[in-house]
């Protein structure tokens, strides 16, 4: 059974404090290998060929590692933002 706070609860969804990453060119898959070289990156989703989802290691804070690793390549950035989750995957997540 879950317990805790709302918020509690978000930390331990999988999809909390995953990064989202939107490029201004279709280059999304030659950042890939980068941003898996990040320390607290357990795994990176391409979304579209601008787009890539970049999901932490057990809700670690990643959004200013993932953007130094972005702007020393240059990438182009159109949109970048930390995704706390859903309370209710979470909660699902937690009950299944």
């Amino acid at each position: 059974m879950a317990s805790g706070t709302p918020d509690e609860i978000m930390v331990k969804a999988s999809g909390h404090n995953s990064v989202i990453v939107k490029l201004k060119n279709d280059a999304a898959d030659k950042v890939l290998g980068e941003i898996l070289k990040i320390k607290n990156v357990e795994k990176v989703k391409m979304e579209s060929k601008n787009s890539i989802i970049i999901h932490s290691k057990r809700g670690k804070d990643i959004l200013s590692d993932v953007s130094d690793v972005l702007y020393k390549q240059k990438y182009q950035i159109e949109e970048i933002y930390v995704s706390k989750g859903a309370l209710d995957e979470a909660f699902r997540e937690l009950t299944s």
